[in-house]
């Protein structure tokens, strides 16, 4: 069972790295992003070596392979977590276990270590991916809150866990590529 679920994460993370690198090509390619080594693991190696710094750009579950992949990598801690069940009731009513809350905490914990901002893309089985970030990011990407509002952006706000989450697919077809990320 195990080599199942580690297989359904690869192939969850495998699906991500595809999806933003259209995102930030606006469709030209599909390779700007890989798995990190070990699923983030080798950094973590580093870093109880006191070493972190050597493998910040391989912290969480995606790499950069590519200039403007590195450059979204350098700013985001991207985890990717794909569950039969995500707990998604504990953003509401707190309580311990895996869920997408632990799952978020954690993310989170990783990314400020780093100096990075966070980003967790979740599955649940049989249920559409989230996306989930900073609050303070969601204007990165949505410049306007009319915009949000026009596209009828399905966006919830958990301030208690300062995160904003929405379904992965719209953030893909409707976030605006920051300027800072799009290749010359």
């Amino acid at each position: 069972m195990a080599t199942q679920s580690k297989q359904k994460g690869a192939a969850f993370e495998r699906w991500v790295c595809r999806e933003l690198s259209k995102w930030l090509t606006q469709g030209q390619r599909e390779d700007l992003f890989w798995r990190s080594a070990m699923s983030g693991g080798r950094s973590t190696i580093y870093a109880k070596r006191g070493e972190g710094a050597k493998s910040a750009m391989q912290a969480g579950d995606l790499s950069g392979i590519d200039e403007a992949g590195c450059a979204f990598i350098n700013e985001f801690y991207v985890e990717c977590k794909h569950y039969k069940y995500l707990n998604l009731d504990s953003l509401f009513f707190e309580f311990s276990g895996t869920g997408l809350l632990m799952f978020w905490n954690q993310a989170k914990s990783n990314a400020r270590t780093l100096g990075k901002k966070t980003m967790l893309i979740a599955k649940q089985n049989y249920k559409p991916a989230l996306i989930c970030m900073d609050v303070d990011c969601v204007g990165e990407f949505f410049e306007d809150q009319k915009v949000l509002e026009e596209l009828g952006v399905p966006l919830a706000v958990f301030m208690k866990h300062e995160m904003a989450a929405m379904p992965f697919d719209t953030f893909v077809q409707s976030a605006a590529v920051p300027h800072r990320f799009r290749r010359k």
